[in-house]
């Protein structure tokens, strides 16, 4: 059974509980009988903290007029193949709607301390969004293997966003809550173990798919850390996997965990968006 995750009914909570809970257990669900109407959801991302928005240079006023209930707040996530019509939007993933394991804070200087997803049409099939707890595992560790970890640099190549083209989303033209872009906001490295920029807390920041390499440790070692740490994070006891119910929003925090998408069937909507609290 998953150590990490709250589920509570409804959205008339305490904004404070809220972040300091969405820390303390990696995600919040919030069960609702129905889908929450756009102003409202907007209303309750905003009452929790400043929420980006995404201009028209990402999203045309006729796409947010279409897919987005006329909320740039609101970032639609489809797959135009999978559900046979319109156009792609955010994370539209491959051609069968696989996300793989990723966070907003990755391989970037920063990013939004929390991202929200609210689910607007179920689909037909899959579809199930997982999420990994990264802070329990780094506790779990023998003293000896976090101190053997506690200062290393996680190396990243530049992302030559070749994945990233006008018929999927254009990375380079999404932006943060400052107008910065995705490839200004890359860094070459980042420690592997951070304190979380809200309550402080140490964890690991590890985004393993997309790691291949330390700062200043050579191939055998890196193989050897990495795999001791895949042991950890990849035990089942932190990976908590959602099957989406109508009116389901989740509030997942970006430092301390991981999250991926599973392949999907039929005409599936998801709005995702940025929550900034510091």
């Amino acid at each position: 059974m998953p150590t990490h995750g709250y589920f509570v009914n409804g959205l008339d909570h305490d904004p404070k509980w809220i972040i300091d809970t969405i820390c303390d257990k990696r995600f919040i669900c919030f069960r609702n009988k129905t889908t929450v109407p756009a102003d409202e959801l907007v209303q309750f991302y905003q009452n929790i903290g400043t929420v980006g928005r995404q201009d028209e240079e990402f999203m045309s006023d006729e796409y947010v007029e279409t897919y987005c209930e006329g909320h740039r707040e609101l970032i639609a996530v489809r797959n135009k193949d999978i559900s046979g019509y319109g156009e792609n939007g955010l994370f539209a993933g491959d051609e069968e709607g696989l996300v793989e394991w990723h966070c907003a804070s990755q391989n970037r200087e920063y990013s939004e301390e929390i991202t929200a997803f609210s689910i607007r049409q179920m689909g037909d099939d899959g579809g199930i969004t997982s999420i990994s707890d990264n802070r329990s595992p780094y506790w779990g560790m023998s003293k000896g293997f976090r101190s053997m970890i506690d200062d290393i640099q996680v190396k990243y190549e530049v992302s030559d966003f070749a994945w990233s083209t006008p018929e999927t989303w254009n990375a380079f033209k999404f932006k943060n809550i400052k107008g910065e872009t995705l490839a200004e906001l890359e860094v070459p490295s980042k420690p592997l173990v951070m304190d979380h920029p809200i309550d402080g807390q140490k964890g690991l920041h590890y985004s393993w798919p997309i790691i291949t390499a330390y700062v200043d440790h050579n191939d055998e070692e890196f193989e050897y850390i990495h795999e001791e740490i895949l042991s950890h994070i990849l035990n089942p006891m932190y990976i908590y996997h959602h099957m989406w119910e109508e009116g389901d929003i989740i509030l997942n925090e970006q430092y301390h965990s991981l999250h991926k998408r599973d392949e999907y069937k039929g005409d599936r909507l998801l709005y995702r968006s940025a929550i900034y609290v510091t």
